[in-house]
């Protein structure tokens, strides 16, 4: 996907936590979805090509004056959701957050993928269904594994400790 591409997802997913799922679209410099982009350092204009470009593949109808995704539409929010979910560093709370899983074997794709997703988004692998990390990411983990469909099978422990296993976790991390 290309630069313009990245930045219109972004821009969309930060207007849609404004919007919700129907939303009534204005794009009129008075408006408060103009104003809110702007404010947010987005481009109005560039929202509402990829608005326009969403419509016309069918993922985003109009209806009465307010937007709403279609059911192709849902699916490819959650695709790219997925795709492009990124775990942000923030200033450490002190506790580590452990990401455990027991998928059976029966979901074994869906399985490896939540491993190389966890991998991606820069967790720890302490054995091949543990996984830990230093940030936030409750929101995330939830994210993937309602993509995945796996939410019965994951957990995520927040703990003070990981042992013998902290202090080389916090040099991975840049924590020490």
């Amino acid at each position: 996907m290309s630069d313009r591409g990245v930045r219109f997802i972004k821009s969309f997913f930060e207007f849609l936590g404004y919007m919700g799922n129907a939303f009534l679209v204005s794009f009129e410099r008075s408006s408060f979805e103009h104003k809110m982009l702007k404010i947010g350092g987005h481009d109005p204009k560039t929202v509402w090509q990829g608005m326009s470009n969403l419509r016309s593949r069918g993922l985003l109808r109009k209806n009465g004056g307010r937007y709403h995704f279609t059911q192709k539409g849902k699916k490819w929010v959650e695709a790219s959701q997925f795709k492009h979910l990124k775990i942000e560093p923030h200033p450490w709370d002190g506790k580590w957050r452990v990401v455990i899983f027991d998928i059976p074997e029966s979901l074994r794709t869906k399985r490896e993928l939540f491993r190389s997703k966890l991998k991606s988004l820069d967790f720890h692998m302490v054995q091949k269904s543990v996984f830990a990390m230093p940030f936030r990411c409750e929101k995330e983990i939830a994210i993937v594994c309602d993509y995945l469909e796996i939410e019965e099978y994951a957990n995520v422990l927040i703990c003070e400790s990981l042992g013998d296993l902290e202090h080389r976790l916090k040099r991975q991390y840049d924590l020490a």
